[in-house]
């Protein structure tokens, strides 16, 4: 990606669900389907596990661009 700067409009993070590939392992692999944004005041500087079936997996940060006109939306 290209770097962007400008005024941070808005920062959500992305969690998604996991389960485990079978009934015996210890394996997670993300569910289809179970994704949730949630606004946040700051964007966290780790991402961590909350448990086992879902997990913090990134930020959508929403910029005001200089001279753009425009809004822009980048996640990580």
């Amino acid at each position: 990606m290209a770097p962007a700067a400008g005024r941070v409009r808005s920062v959500r993070i992305l969690t998604r669900g996991y389960a485990p590939v079978s009934p015996d392992s210890t394996t997670y692999q993300p569910v289809p389907g179970e994704r949730w944004l949630r606004t946040v005041d700051a964007c966290p500087k780790w991402f961590g596990a909350e448990g086992r079936t879902r997990r913090d997996d990134g930020a959508l940060v929403v910029l005001d661009v200089p001279g753009d006109g425009s809004s822009h939306e980048r996640g990580e």
